[in-house]
This record gives structure tokens, sequence and C-alpha cells, in this order.
């Protein structure tokens, strides 16, 4: 089973038929995206009337939509709002097994600045759980020795005796590897095997592991809260994602790249609440005994936090799921030296976000072979991530832009007819109900800025501009949004692979 699920594209099938088969499945999400955009654009010639009934429907499609999505999202604020208030520490006593759960935190670091390690280790130092408890494991990019001696070395000068088990270790790429997070984090699992696990004795699934990115800053109850979630599932098959809040280095970043991140929480949010299909993101955890059991992460995926879950999915015969802990974890935003250096890396990690698009040819060729799982289910995990992909695509274009196509290309005869008066007024009425969703993201983002749930005191005059900035929504959902997205479907339509860049986070001062 795990030799199966290795196979993540279609060069590394060598059976003819099979390869076309996931072949097919690479170029499905991006030929679908196209076409649609195409034919958005051919019918304004052809058919206005059919592409003037199209884009009433769909608008108020997602007039509707927006508003669940807000909903869920209110819902979600407002669950993160209350576990950050709970005790947890006095929550977990319920569980008399709560006392034999350890915590392995893995930070995978390419070279980033020690000042970004310290800030997450103290923030693990500050956690309310016994820290004779947790394991935490720095692991470094080999490629950067040099470099990361050094942090290694300030490190264990200020934290050595202050957490009873840290460790290092020094991920050496290897020929079937790609660099990236996955397999660093995979080597850091073979480490913690060979050196850590046979001292002290602990068994597997007693054992959770974070895996998180080297600029993640935990709240104080994240472990409490990690192990009572853990405990009450009663299921070892399982992770559990926090959610992510982009508050680290917020005085140092642009406006677009900050409103791009709070983007990425708030769905997130909404996803946390939907709760049927949503997969591991950026920081998480799973148990040891998982990650043992299903070969740990793909050595061979950039997406390699989604794809963990759909691996998992898949071994598991459609026995796995993602618990959401409605608790938060913060992290970094993107930011350059400069505006234009911003805005590229931006751009970069929205499109290796976007590349997470490479999952679908994976999930769908291996749905088909798995005959375990019950056919109702494949065929929603089937639609659901394909559907994601292709609203990431073309839906913002199709809402901002849509709407004159018709007018503009329709001719006369159309422009004439009351349907082409009635139009825009039609398209703008149902696109200001769907403005409620801005605000309420623009409120939530207010929020955020405010403690608890931020520990960098921020100015007002920048909560007030970050209320504002909303108003922009539509540019980045476009520009950062369908753009990276149409790029990443492109290039796996053609066959191409995308490599692991690491995020430019800057800092003044």
């Amino acid at each position: 089973m795990i030799k199966t699920l290795e196979i993540t594209a279609s060069f590394l099938i060598d059976e003819k038929k099979e390869r076309m088969v996931f072949r097919f499945f690479e170029i499905l999400p991006g030929l679908v995206s196209l076409l649609t955009l195409f034919f958005a654009f051919f019918f304004s010639f052809l058919k206005p009337v059919w592409l003037a009934i199209f884009i009433i429907i769909f608008s108020l499609y997602w007039c509707l939509r927006t508003f669940y999505l807000t909903f869920l999202q209110i819902l979600s604020f407002f669950k993160i709002k209350k576990n950050l208030q709970t005790d947890w520490q006095k929550k977990i006593e319920i569980f008399p097994e709560s006392k034999n759960i350890y915590h392995l935190v893995i930070l995978a670091v390419y070279h980033e600045d020690e000042f970004i390690l310290q800030r997450t280790l103290n923030s693990i130092l500050d956690s309310h759980f016994p820290k004779e408890k947790i394991i935490v494991l720095i692991t470094f990019e080999e490629k950067e020795r040099e470099r990361n001696e050094k942090t290694k070395k300030i490190l264990e000068k200020i934290f050595e005796k202050k957490f009873p088990y840290l460790f290092f270790n020094f991920h050496k790429l290897k020929e079937d590897e790609i660099a990236g997070r996955g397999s660093n984090i995979n080597s850091a699992l073979e480490f913690a095997k060979k050196e850590i696990l046979p001292r002290l004795k602990i068994p597997e699934e007693n054992i959770l592991c974070s895996n998180f990115d080297s600029d993640t800053v935990v709240f104080p109850h994240y472990f409490n809260v990690l192990t009572y979630a853990y405990l009450k599932e009663n299921n070892y098959k399982r992770a559990f994602q926090p959610i992510p809040i982009y508050n680290n280095n917020i005085l140092s970043t642009s406006f677009l790249a900050r409103l791009c991140a709070f983007c990425s929480s708030f769905w997130q949010m909404m996803q946390q609440e939907k709760g049927e299909d949503f997969a591991t993101f950026s920081s998480h955890a799973v148990s040891l005994r998982v990650l043992n059991e299903i070969g740990g992460y793909p050595k061979n995926v950039v997406p390699d936090d989604s794809h963990l879950f759909w691996k998992a999915l898949l071994f598991y015969n459609g026995d796995f799921k993602v618990v959401p802990l409605n608790y938060p974890v913060s992290m970094d935003v993107v930011a350059g030296e400069n505006l234009v250096s911003s805005l590229k890396s931006l751009y970069s990690q929205q499109k290796r976000w976007a590349w997470g698009v490479s999952e679908f040819p994976f999930v769908a060729f291996q749905l088909r072979k798995n005959k375990k799982i019950p056919f109702l289910k494949k065929i929603f995990y089937f639609f659901s991530l394909f559907e994601a992909f292709w609203s990431w695509a073309t839906a913002s274009l199709l809402i901002f832009f849509l709407g004159w196509l018709p007018l503009i290309f329709g001719g006369q005869e159309f422009n004439e007819t009351i349907l082409a008066f009635n139009l825009p007024n039609l398209t703008r009425g149902l696109m200001t109900l769907a403005t409620v969703g801005m605000f309420a993201s623009g409120i939530i983002n207010f929020s955020f800025l405010t403690s608890p749930f931020s520990k960098t005191k921020i100015p007002l005059f920048l909560k007030i501009k970050n209320f504002f900035q909303w108003f922009f929504l539509p540019v980045v959902l476009i520009v950062f949004g369908c753009f990276p997205a149409l790029d990443a479907q492109i290039r796996l339509m053609f066959g191409k692979t995308l490599h692991f860049k690491a995020t430019e986070k800057y800092y003044v001062g």
C-alpha cells in the first residue's frame, strides 16, 4: 500500500495505460479552468443572453455562498475566543491518561535567523504544559550547514538547560528527494526513532508530533488543547489543525501581504467549521503512530502538509480525518526588504500554495484504485477537491469581469433588451449584498490585532488601516488568487514541476 501511495506524478509510472490515466487527471483542472474562461468570453459574442442568465445564477450562488461562509467564519471566531479564555490545564484532568501524553515538536529549518527560532522556542517554554513531556527537535538543511551550525550553537547556549529534551538534526538531501519541508521532517523522524525514542521508551501512540514551520509561535494552552482533542477523539487515526494567524511580523509587511495572510486565516476558519474535507495545512499535529504506519511525509512533493492528509486517508481506506482545534498559532507574513521583493515573494508563496492542485491527480488516481472506500465518499472527495481548485482559478475573474462581457461584446440587439438593461444592476446588487462578508472579515481582522490574539502591540492607526484594506480584496483575489492558481494549473497541465522555495520574511529592526 505504501509503495502505491508513493506514486505522486505521471512520470513515476512505468505502465503506459496507468500513466495516461494519471496524466489525464493532471491535465483536467487546468483544462476546465481555461475552457471556463474561454467560453465565458466566447459566449459573450455568440449567446449573450445565455451568458447573462449564467451570470445572474452564478452571482446569486456566490452571494448565498458568501453568507454561508461568513456565518462559519463568525462561528469559528467565537469558538477561538472562547478557547483562548478556557483553562485547558484543568480540562485535560478529566482524562487520567493525559499524564502519559508526550509532544514531539519538529521545527523544520532552511536558513532562518536564530531570532525567529528563539521566538518559537520561547513560546514553547511559556506554554502551560510540563516541559519534561515536550521533546523539541530542530532539523536543519545540510545544504546550509555553515550558517545553521552557528544558529545551532546560539540556540544550544540559550536553551540547552531550559528544555529537558532539545535535539538537533541535519538533513542531507537524498537522490529520490526534493528539497522541502517534507523530506526534512522525514529525516527528523528517522533521527527521533534512532536517537531519541529508544532512550525514552514511550509508546508511539502516546506521542503527538507537532510539525511546525520555524516561525510558528504557540499560544499558552496549545499543547493542552491538542492533548484534550486527541484523548477526546479516542482514535489515533486523526490529524489536528490549529488556526494560523499571521501576526508575528505584522509591522514589517505591506498591506497586500497582510490581506492575503488574513484571507488564508479566514479560509482555514471556514474550513474548520465545514469539517468534512479540509486537509492539514502548514503547522499541524498528528500521532507518531500514524506517521510510522503510513511511511512519513512525502519526500518528493511540494505541498507536503495537505499530502499527508490524503496519503493517510487513502492508507486507512477513508478512516482518517482532520480534527479542528479552533485554537490559534501565530506565524509570519511574507515580507521583503522593499515592496517589489515583497510582492514577488507573495506571488511565489501563493503559487506554491496553489500547487496543491497537484494533489488532485494523485487523489483521483488513488481513489480509482482503492476498492475499500465507499463509492459515494470517493465522488465527494473527487468533486470537492476539483471544485476548490476550479473556484480558486476562475471564480473571482468571473464575478468581477463576467458581468460586463455581454454588454461589451453582445451587440446592439442584446444591448436593447430589458435583460441587458437590468444585468449590471442585478449583479451589482448581489455583489453589494455579498460585501457583508468583507465587513465581517474586516471586523474580525481588527480583533485579531488585539489581545489575546496578538502578542505584538499594534498601533491603533494600523488596526484602522487594516480594516479599510479589505476594500482592495477584489484586486488581491485576482492578482494573488486567480493568477497564481492558473499559473500552477497550467504548469501541471503541461507536465512541469514546481520546486520548493523558502518564503522571504523580513523584519524591521
